[in-house]
């Protein structure tokens, strides 16, 4: 159902969607810190947000927002099998926090897990 809610972005763009960043077309082994940590108030209050939005670009710009507090968190985003340890963790993190953000977001209980949030986004 269409709703006439503006879009709200809240994640960060990264340098390199600024403009800050020129990147070599050739060049496809590059990756830019892109941790930017949150307070459990900051993580409710987003988790809450995400919750009564009817704006789907919203609750992608949050789902993305949360994703970037993750610790070691990079873009472009890091692959599961990425041969960096510290990578490979931080991306598991991501598809988990994914996958919960999108199941919990449909079920209206997205809240409930600020707990389990709140620990997958410390070091």
């Amino acid at each position: 159902m269409p709703t006439d809610e503006p879009f709200t972005r809240y994640d960060l763009p990264c340098p390199h969607e600024q403009g800050h960043l020129t990147l070599a077309n050739d060049d496809d082994d590059w990756t830019y810190p892109n941790y930017h940590p949150l307070t459990r108030d900051d993580l409710a209050a987003l988790l809450t947000r995400a919750q009564q939005t009817d704006n789907t670009f919203t609750a992608a710009s949050i789902q993305v927002r949360l994703t970037q507090a993750i610790p070691g968190m990079v873009c472009p985003t890091p692959l599961v099998d990425d041969d960096d340890p510290a990578l490979a963790v931080a991306a598991q993190k991501a598809v988990w926090l994914d996958d919960a953000f999108v199941d919990h977001r449909e079920a209206g209980a997205l809240v409930r897990l600020a707990e389990a949030f709140w620990a997958l986004l410390r070091p």
